[in-house]
C-alpha cells in the first residue's frame, strides 16, 4: 500500500487517512498524543501489577519466601 504525500496510515485499522487527521474517520481511533496516553499507561499498569502482585504470589506459593 503506497501512501501519498498527504496521507498516513491509522495504527489501529491500517487504512489510509488524511495526514492532518486527529481521529481516524474509519475506526474513530484517537490519533493525538493524549489518545495514546491510555495505551501507554495500560502497558505500564500490567507490568506493575505483575511485579507487585504476581511475582510475590508465585514466590509465596512455591516456598521461596520462607527460610
Amino acid at each position: 500500500m503506497k501512501l501519498k504525500e498527504n496521507e498516513k496510515q491509522c495504527p489501529q485499522c491500517k487504512n489510509k487517512i488524511p495526514k492532518d487527521a486527529t481521529v481516524c474517520p474509519i475506526c474513530k481511533n484517537d490519533l493525538s498524543v493524549a489518545g495514546n496516553v491510555g495505551t501507554i499507561f495500560k502497558g505500564v499498569g500490567c507490568l506493575i501489577i505483575m511485579i507487585c502482585i504476581a511475582i510475590p504470589l508465585v514466590m509465596f506459593v512455591c516456598g521461596m519466601c520462607s527460610s
